[in-house]
């Protein structure tokens, strides 16, 4: 796989999971703010978005180290 290509691959993953990250954020705020104001449930969603952050990175780690 060209560099240019791993390149891509690597940044379009790292761009979408920042899109998507944002946006769950953005939306569990609007909830605690509009909602409950129970600041647990924010705690807890940047804890999983951490999470699925580190599991994506060892995957595209992975992923690179198998096909790159």
């Amino acid at each position: 796989m060209p560099s240019n290509l791993s390149f891509l691959v690597g940044f379009m993953f790292g761009f979408g999971t920042w899109v998507l990250q944002t946006l769950i954020v953005l939306l569990v705020y609007k909830g605690v703010v509009h909602g409950v104001r129970d600041w647990s449930v924010m705690v807890r969603a940047g804890g999983l978005a951490l999470g699925i952050l580190g599991v994506f990175m060892i995957s595209l780690g992975v992923f690179s180290m198998l096909y790159g």
